[in-house]
């Protein structure tokens, strides 16, 4: 079968799909590795704030 310009264009639409579905998920993945580090922060602040209160306990 003879690659038409037809094919081709669709290839062109399915290629530029493809890219858009990859830059949506890296940006999700992203956002989620951003919410995880916060969400690490907050524990270890949590943490270390528990730590305190357990050393004001023991004095």
């Amino acid at each position: 079968m003879p690659w038409t310009r037809a094919m081709d264009e669709k290839f062109e639409k399915l290629f530029a799909m493809m890219t858009e579905m990859k830059t949506r998920l890296e940006d999700k993945i992203e956002a989620g590795q951003e919410e995880m580090k916060a969400g690490q922060e907050e524990m270890k602040a949590r943490q270390e704030e528990m730590k305190a209160r357990q050393e004001e306990m023991k004095a």
